[in-house]
């Protein structure tokens, strides 16, 4: 639905929902509509209003029109209209009942804010429905044990493991009281944000973790939201996967290769958290003898200060890439030739200042290896996950708080 629609069209399908004859496509129309247009909730909440009330007042069942026995059931587009009164008799019985409006208002519950999909081994203590597909209100989830799922109306999916306390304020935002959570953010609901005890709320067009535990200190990670890239020296980007963020250092310099990506501090308040964490995961690569490499091997850390590369694309070609040369020296890690899975990180005070000097902006980072290869030829790259790996997470920033001693 847009706004090219007529009210005619919207007030049809409302009135078909509180009948329990919507399908499945049309209360997502429904619900794209009210979120999109604040106008159209007073609306709705308007025409609720009414309906009950003249059902209330002895409505027959031959002037409400067919009753359909399946909620899921859609009207058939000819019977469609006889399912709501003609506007001179809903103008009439709204002017007799409308006092009865005025003083009913709060009889009405509010609009769902999300959905139950599942529970795996679920018990729960809650004051909301529980069972599948249930409609949620504003309220709180208590799941004792188990794993649960449940999607919001704007489209952020958010998945539960016990012991899990989450409160539901709006369709757009939830609130972890306690433990942890999974949150996958689709495009459209790109706008949603999850609250923690602290008051941090952590706002991405991404999947991200959410962990709180009432009994030690809390760690809050972001991701890149798929804002990262690779660069080769020849350009020869058919090289390239999108799911591996690749590096290397050869003789033959047009094989270098780094890698690049970027965090969005603009929702972090640096002056909650105690520390700072990069994490990235090493991922096995496919190509290249890793006997051709050093024992050891050193990668080293930039963070961008050059403001002509703040701009760069996921597919930048060498030149318009982020380089060493255009950042600051954040820090460094060593990863054994005989190692290709595992996760490394740099949590020190050259982060920790880059991040308070750049503190609501995105923030870029190049990865690059400092030591050659011994020896030309079939030379592999060390990778580490992307945003899109299938079995790893990709680059994070995680801030957390000290232990109380």
């Amino acid at each position: 639905m847009n706004r090219n629609d007529t009210d005619e069209d919207f007030h049809g399908l409302a009135t078909r929902y509180l009948e329990d004859a919507l399908g499945e496509s049309e209360v997502l129309m429904l619900g794209q509509e009210l979120d999109r247009y604040p106008a159209r909730v007073e609306q709705f909440n308007d025409l609720r209003i009414l309906t009950g009330l003249i059902h209330e007042h002895g409505q027959s069942a031959d002037e409400r029109g067919p009753q359909f026995t399946q909620p899921n059931a859609v009207a058939p587009a000819d019977r469609m209209r006889t399912k709501w009164l003609p506007p001179v008799t809903l103008g009439s019985r709204a002017a007799s009942i409308l006092l009865a409006i005025t003083c009913s208002l709060w009889l009405f519950a509010p609009s769902p804010i999300a959905i139950l999909v599942s529970g795996e081994n679920a018990s729960w203590k809650s004051s909301l429905p529980t069972s599948k597909n249930s409609e949620l209100g504003p309220g709180i989830l208590n799941l004792k044990s188990g794993i649960a799922t449940i999607r919001f109306r704007s489209g952020a999916l958010v998945t539960l493991q016990a012991p899990s306390d989450l409160e539901l304020p709006s369709p757009v935002r939830g609130r972890m009281l306690v433990s942890g959570a999974s949150v996958e953010v689709p495009d459209p609901a790109i706008e949603f944000t999850m609250e923690s005890p602290h008051g941090y709320v952590i706002d991405h067009g991404t999947d991200f973790p959410v962990s709180v535990d009432p009994f030690g200190p809390e760690v809050v990670q972001i991701g890149t939201g798929g804002r990262e890239g690779s660069a080769i020296c020849n350009d020869a980007r058919e090289y390239i996967s999108p799911k591996y963020l690749t590096v290397n250092r050869l003789f033959n310099k047009g094989w270098d290769r780094r890698s690049f990506f970027a965090f969005d501090l603009s929702t972090v308040d640096l002056d909650k958290f105690d520390y700072v964490t990069l994490r990235v995961n090493l991922v096995p690569f496919p190509y290249g003898t890793f006997g051709n490499l050093p024992k050891t091997n050193r990668y080293e850390v930039y963070g961008l200060t050059n403001p002509e590369k703040a701009d760069w694309k996921n597919d930048s070609l060498w030149k318009d890439s982020p380089a060493p040369e255009d950042g600051v020296l954040v820090g460094s890690f060593d990863i054994p030739r005989s190692q290709q899975r595992g996760s490394f990180k740099i949590s020190n005070e050259e982060l920790w200042q880059f991040l308070i000097e750049h503190e609501e902006r995105e923030v870029t980072f190049i990865v690059v290896r400092k030591n050659l290869p011994l020896k030309n030829g079939n030379v592999p790259c060390h990778a580490f996950a992307g945003h899109r790996h299938p079995d790893a997470n990709g680059p994070q920033l995680e801030f957390g708080l000290e232990e109380n001693e």
